[in-house]
């Protein structure tokens, strides 16, 4: 717990309020859906509050003492509420653009994400058993990750990263239990991944530099087509099919 503490500190140096706020959004909502009251005693709020401290507040302390009101001004008005609410650079978009920055970043799982989800979304139940609860916790994590860089008005492709952990353990738990769920719904699923897999599958054919926009800010840098990425990516991506697609197989 107290290493999870020090980890919002990290997260709170490298990307602002953003890094604590997560964290207290996605287990505050499932402290209330499960209404576990000793949960909030176990996760020892004011040792961990003063371990976050001691590693983000130095570092604002000094910048404050050494700029004043215009490290506040810079920090809290231009990089926190504009960026989140006027946008100040990068790129705009509705809810669906980081949907398609979430299906170039995790392919080839991109393409179990959605029956993944599926899967799961009727099986959370805040008083189920611990492999419910780690689902309820997993769905909340990327509903509230996904939430609020949806509605940030500046985007950026990397913005989407934090939705990536809790939408991975929903697609390993599904894979978990593939193998003993034969029933009709599930091999539906399993081919519509198949579908998604293909339709990534040529859109990085297609431009592979969505792979190079996933780290920068520069997004019309030139890319080397030259050097024929486009047919690896081809290649590559035959093995990615046939293993989803052998997800179906009754054996």
């Amino acid at each position: 717990i107290h290493t999870a503490w020090l980890l919002c500190g990290l997260a709170v140096l490298a990307k602002g309020l953003g890094g604590i706020l997560i964290p207290v959004a996605v287990v505050g909502l499932f402290v209330l859906l499960t209404r576990d009251g000793g949960l909030v005693g176990r996760l020892e709020v004011l040792r961990g509050l003063a371990v976050m401290l001691l590693v983000a507040a130095p570092w604002h302390h000094a910048m404050w003492i050494r700029h004043g009101n215009a490290f506040w001004n810079e920090y809290f008005g231009h990089h926190h509420f504009k960026r989140a609410q006027m946008g100040v650079h990068g790129e705009r978009g509705s809810f669906e653009y980081f949907i398609h920055q979430l299906g170039i970043g995790m392919f080839p799982w991109s393409a179990i994400v959605p029956a993944a989800v599926i899967r799961w979304a009727g099986f959370a139940r805040p008083d189920g058993d611990r492999r419910s609860r780690l689902v309820l916790f997993a769905l909340l994590w990327a509903a509230v990750s996904f939430s609020l860089f949806a509605i940030m008005g500046t985007k950026f492709h990397h913005y989407a990263l934090p939705v990536i952990p809790p939408l991975a353990i929903l697609v390993g738990l599904w894979l978990d239990e593939l193998p003993e769920d034969r029933q009709w719904g599930t091999l539906l699923l399993v081919v519509t991944a198949v579908g998604l897999a293909l339709l990534l599958a040529r859109d990085l054919a297609r431009e592979p530099s969505h792979l190079v926009v996933m780290f920068i800010y520069k997004y019309d840098r030139l890319f080397p087509h030259e050097l024929g990425f486009e047919r690896w990516i081809t290649w590559l991506s035959v093995p990615v099919v046939v293993s989803l697609a052998a997800l179906a197989w009754v054996r």
